[in-house]
């Protein structure tokens, strides 16, 4: 059983060392290359794109709830009328 623990972690550590490898040598493309550069520059410019598009659409999204839950609680004030409406909160 020890054996077994032994062999299994010796896997890890080579997968460990290979995926570190692949990280390094990507990341050294990116900062050392001058063609690296510019392609981090551009994942950079689209990354920011879709960011701002998140935002947009995370506040549409937010707006569109509040007036969501405005007209319902117009629609049900309108059913029971001796309520006033309050469309403060």
């Amino acid at each position: 059983m020890n054996n077994q623990v032994n062999k299994d972690s010796g896997s890890g550590f080579f997968a460990g060392l290979f995926t570190g490898g692949l990280l390094a040598t990507g990341v050294s493309y990116l900062v050392f290359t001058k063609q690296g550069r510019k392609l981090s520059k551009s994942i950079i410019k689209v990354a920011e794109e879709y960011a701002e598009k998140g935002e947009d659409f995370l506040r549409e999204q937010k707006i569109e709830e509040r007036v969501t839950d405005v007209v319902d609680k117009i629609k049900s004030k309108l059913n029971s009328p001796k309520k006033p409406i309050d469309i403060e909160k």
